[in-house]
């Protein structure tokens, strides 16, 4: 009963077996049929496929097929030719004995003489011709054989031989010139051995000949001179003897872009425009990569020609353009050919990104980020790349919004974005949002925690003043992680922030214990600590530290420095801190910023040497100027008095680099215009550019200001009512203008309508504004009313200053009221307010009038001795000669001449005082010795290139050579005289020459 039937076992056997066969069957692959695979061993190497036949094979295999001829021969036997030259004759003729009608056999054997010809193989040439005449009967054609043989001369470069056979060619015709077939065979084989200038002189000798040369055998040849570097040359002797061909332009022109020359580009380009030739795209193309290299606006009108003549630039080769654009700073482009992209809606992901990162090259970092918002409108999602830039855009842009928003999309993984992240909430003030994240990544990331988080964490507390918390973050950090250089010129940083000079010097010094050498970023610290607490002699002390550790000063020290000579009181002390560029370690020209704050600080100070150093060696500097740069260059040409070179750096900056200027540079060309007495240039150049920039008060100010300066308040009253057209908002700086406009002419009337019309729009007058008004008064001669606007001034809580108080000082000059001046000049003292170069101009003709040239004397000298006391510059110069030949003393007036040369950071003599001189020593007997000024005059005044002409005073020649006259001393003296102020480009009458 425990045992299983026999029977019942074999049934489940019989039917495993079914159901495994039926499974196999079902699941196993068809294989096709065929013949069996044989059996290799593994140590046999399989043997590769048998080669092909040899072009020679493959030939003798085909013609068995059947009669062979024309393409199909010529085919055939190129292929022999190129695998074996040496049989090519034998094989080839042998063909041709079976080849059948006679006149075929003429054909196929001018087919195959074509073959070693244009390989330049003359043996084989003349062994095919030799062979089919000894065993073929057949005699090649003798001009098919003489050109067959140019061409192999000429595809070999055996020019010599080329040349004797062209000359038997012409020797056998009466007018001895050579065939157009000659000329174009040896041509086209020149041009296949790369010989470009052999083959050009021989399509010039078919011009000459008077046939016309082939378009696509000048094309040909601009690619063989492209490969040896001859194109210049071949398109030089071409032009104007052969047309080149569209597609030419596109060869030459793609060689222009790959050897960047943008003469020939040009050359190239004007010369198709005088053939009337429309470039080809590709000619279009390569101008445009090639300009966009270069700064200015011919890129600009090659993308723009490129549209018109009917061609759409590609999103890639835009793309590039944008890319370069932010090499050559020029923003207008990238920002038209996106637009262009935009319109045809190719605004790619890769376009943004490249147009980002060229706003962002530029320091646009606005701009960049705005991009952000048209990328989400199109539903993108930017990739980890993207984010991370944007990260770093918003904050240096101050974006604080966006780097809310991007804070949490970024890469957690990169910690680069952590740290812009920190650095973001470090600007926006929000101390603790910076922790916040630095806590954020010590959660997520441990690992990436190292000592620059930890520095950027506690440059985020030091920068706004939380000590506190940065003392108890490095605390932390001491357990982890040790202190690096960075880590001490933080806390440096801070405690100089919050200014703690003591606390500062007191980590350097731990800095130093902890054998870390501080470096010129530590000095520029406490350079900056020094400076902010206006603690000078704690500068020099930190420069002198430095000088013993042989740090260099670096561009940190040096803008330090600048922006310290602007804010100090004390005239000496602001010079001693300009000093510093005297020194040879001292480079402003490897930094822009430096160079603006060098610029800047010359300007405030009038220091002309060396701000003129700085304008001169600009050129010569690798820095790429900004346009607040340009601005900066042309107010310093313009206080140097080189309104030339206002307008070589106002064209490089609008034509050369093609970059739209803003209202500030344009302020700055105007106002250089205006000081210049250029009024009308300076406002052709408003009319020019108002449509184009936005023009604001400070620019119609002064505008107003060149036209109250020569008389003219009509022009200056019609700017007022363009203002009021063009809906310019008047501000109490445009008002004054307009006063001083029609108060300097004496027209007080209109200058008071002008002050009601003031007070109505809201503005209220200043103290200039009353200065204004007390001039007119003083113009007129009416001192007793300018005193009461004085007096009602003060009555009304303005501060009394030098300009209010130099108006009624001159006032009371002009018109002899000596007695008021004096009180004037106690005023002063009263109000403490502080004599203006000006004020020492008027005290000096204030004393010269009252016979008093003493204290004439005095007042200059006292003043070159207070280093708090006026600047002595040209126009005090000229006022103290001229006060000592007023008051009949010509000896003091040289040695007052002689001493000026010496003075600190004199600007003079200039063209009054050498006027002077020369127009009142010949009236105390002293004309050789004016004659000798006056020749000195000519060498110091001699406008250098960009300078503006300083011009000796028409009347005083005149009174100078009418003392020669009256001496006889014309010859002697006056017309030499005459020649050297001429050569000086001074203005010299012939009639003051006449006897």
């Amino acid at each position: 009963q425990g045992f299983i039937p026999i029977s019942s076992i074999l049934v489940e056997i019989i039917c495993f077996c079914l159901a495994f066969m039926s499974i196999r069957h079902f699941m196993k692959s068809p294989r096709p049929k065929g013949p069996p695979r044989p059996i290799k061993k593994m140590c046999e190497v399989s043997e590769s496929p048998k080669s092909a036949a040899t072009p020679l094979q493959a030939w003798r295999n085909h013609k068995q097929q059947g009669p062979v001829h024309g393409q199909d021969l010529l085919k055939h036997a190129s292929r022999v030719f190129s695998w074996d030259p040496r049989t090519f004759a034998q094989e080839f003729v042998a063909h041709l004995e079976d080849a059948g009608q006679p006149a075929q056999v003429r054909e196929d054997l001018h087919l195959l003489l074509d073959i070693p010809s244009k390989c330049g193989r003359p043996d084989i040439t003349t062994a095919l011709a030799q062979a089919a005449r000894d065993r073929l009967g057949l005699e090649v054609e003798a001009v098919r054989l003489h050109h067959c043989m140019l061409s192999a001369y000429a595809s070999s470069g055996q020019e010599a031989k080329v040349e004797d056979m062209l000359d038997q060619e012409r020797a056998q015709f009466n007018n001895g010139k050579v065939a157009v077939r000659s000329l174009a065979v040896v041509a086209r084989g020149y041009l296949k051995n790369g010989k470009a200038q052999a083959a050009f002189r021989k399509l010039a000798e078919m011009k000459d000949s008077g046939h016309e040369v082939p378009h696509r055998a000048v094309s040909e040849l601009f690619e063989v001179a492209a490969k040896t570097g001859d194109v210049k040359d071949i398109l030089q002797s071409l032009s104007g003897k052969i047309p080149v061909p569209s597609d030419a332009f596109g060869i030459i022109l793609e060689y222009c872009f790959l050897t960047e020359d943008f003469d020939m580009a040009s050359s190239a380009e004007k010369l198709a425009k005088d053939q009337g030739t429309t470039l080809p795209q590709e000619g279009f193309e390569s101008m445009l990569k090639l300009w966009v290299k270069k700064e200015g606006g011919k890129a600009l009108a090659v993308f723009e020609a490129i549209q018109e003549a009917g061609f759409h630039p590609c999103e890639g080769l835009c793309r590039y353009l944008i890319a370069r654009c932010a090499d050559s700073q020029n923003l207008h482009l990238a920002e038209l050919v996106a637009t262009y992209l935009r319109s045809r809606d190719e605004m790619s992901f890769s376009c943004y990104k490249t147009l980002m990162k060229a706003y962002a090259y530029t320091g646009q970092y606005n701009k960049a980020c705005d991009l952000y918002a048209e990328i989400k409108l199109k539903g993108w999602e930017p990739d980890a790349v993207m984010y991370g830039s944007l990260i770093k855009f918003a904050a240096k842009a101050g974006r604080v919004e966006l780097s809310h928003e991007l804070a949490d999309k970024f890469d957690g993984k990169c910690i680069k974005n952590y740290m812009w992240l920190i650095r973001s909430a470090g600007q926006e003030g929000d101390v603790n949002r910076a922790i916040a994240t630095f806590r954020k990544l010590q959660e997520g990331q441990p690992e990436m925690v190292d000592v620059m988080a930890y520095n950027v964490t506690l440059d985020a507390c030091v920068v706004n003043k939380e000590m506190e918390r940065a003392l108890e973050l490095l605390k932390e950090m001491h357990s982890t992680h040790s202190m690096n250089l960075v880590t001490y010129n933080t806390m440096i940083k801070g405690h100089c922030i919050i200014g703690n000079l003591a606390n500062a010097q007191k980590a350097l010094r731990e800095m130093e214990v902890a054998g870390i050498a501080p470096d010129a970023a530590s000095f520029s610290c406490l350079l900056s600590g020094a400076s902010k607490a206006m603690n000078f002699q704690e500068t020099l002390n930190i420069l002198d530290e430095m000088d013993k550790r042989r740090i260099p000063l670096d561009s940190y020290v040096t803008s330090i420095m600048m922006q310290l000579s602007r804010k100090l009181p004390n005239k000496r002390e602001a010079m001693q801190a300009l000093a510093i560029l005297d020194r040879p370690d001292v480079r402003i020209f490897e930094d822009e910023v430096v160079f603006n704050t060098v610029l800047d600080a010359c300007i405030f100070r009038r220091d002309l040497n060396r701000l003129s150093r700085a304008v001169d060696g600009y050129p010569d500097s690798k820095i790429k100027a900004s346009i607040r740069t340009y601005g900066l260059l042309i107010k310093a040409c313009a206080v140097l008095h080189r309104t030339q070179d206002c307008w070589d750096f106002w064209n490089e900056l609008v034509h050369s680099r093609g970059l739209l200027p803003n209202d500030v540079t344009l302020g700055c060309m105007i106002d250089a215009l205006v000081e210049a007495q250029k009024i009308e240039d300076a406002l052709a150049l408003f009319q020019d550019f108002k449509t184009k920039i936005t023009c604001d008060t400070i620019i119609y100010s002064t505008l107003i200001k060149g036209f109250a300066s020569t008389g003219d308040a009509d022009r200056a009253m019609a700017l007022y009512g363009d203002m009021k057209t063009n809906g310019i908002q008047m501000n109490h700086i445009a008002f004054t203008t307009l006063i001083n406009a029609h108060a300097k002419n004496g027209l007080m009337k209109r200058a008071e309508q002008l002050l009601e019309e003031m007070e109505k729009e809201g503005c209220k007058p200043n103290g200039i504004t009353y200065a204004s008004l007390i001039r007119g008064h003083c113009v007129r001669g009416d001192l007793s009313a300018a005193l009461k606007l004085f007096q009602q001034m003060l009555r009304c809580g303005f501060q009394a200053d030098s300009v209010i108080f130099n108006t009624l000082l001159d006032g009371c000059v002009q018109h002899g009221n000596f007695p008021l001046a004096d009180e004037l000049l106690v005023e002063m003292q009263n109000h403490n307010v502080s004599p203006s170069n000006y004020t020492l101009s008027i005290i000096v003709k204030m004393w010269s009038k009252r016979g008093e040239l003493d204290k004439a004397f005095e007042a200059v000298y006292s003043a070159l001795e207070d280093t708090n006391g006026p600047y002595v510059n040209a126009q005090v110069g000229a006022c103290i000669v001229g006060s000592c030949i007023h008051n009949k003393a010509p000896n003091r007036a040289i040695e007052v001449f002689n001493d000026m040369k010496t003075w600190p950071n004199f600007d003079g003599p200039d063209a009054n005082t050498y006027s002077a001189l020369i127009s009142g020593l010949p009236r105390h007997g002293f004309l050789t010795k004016a004659v000798t000024i006056a020749e000195e005059a000519c060498v110091v005044l001699k406008a250098k290139p960009g300078h503006d002409k300083r011009p000796l005073a028409p009347n005083a020649l005149w009174q100078l050579f009418r003392a020669l006259r009256n001496e006889r001393l014309l010859d002697e003296l006056g017309h030499p005289l005459a020649q050297k102020l001429r050569d000086a480009g001074m203005q010299v009458d012939d009639k003051w020459l006449d006897p």
